[in-house]
């Protein structure tokens, strides 16, 4: 993954409110969370493999896994469906 510096052409559209995420990071554009210092956020990062944004802060919370992951992921919306 990269942090993200400049725009890759291949994002994904926007699936629709209340669709499931598919990457696209608008969410993250649009509305920052409390951690963002954006924007751009800073914990914006780019998957080339998967053509996709994800979190930095969910990334290392899913590796820390357990609770932790629990609590991110609720905190900052994840599994909510797209807001975009």
């Amino acid at each position: 993954m990269s942090v993200l510096n400049v725009l890759p052409p291949d994002i994904p559209e926007p699936p629709g409110e209340g669709a499931p995420c598919n990457g696209c990071g608008m969410c993250c554009v649009l509305a920052l969370c409390p951690k963002a210092k954006g924007p751009p956020c800073e914990h914006l990062l780019w998957h080339k493999v998967e053509r996709r944004f994800r979190c930095e802060m969910v990334v290392v919370a899913d590796e820390v896994g357990g609770e932790t992951a629990v609590v991110v992921r609720k905190a900052l919306g994840i599994g909510n469906g797209c807001l975009s």
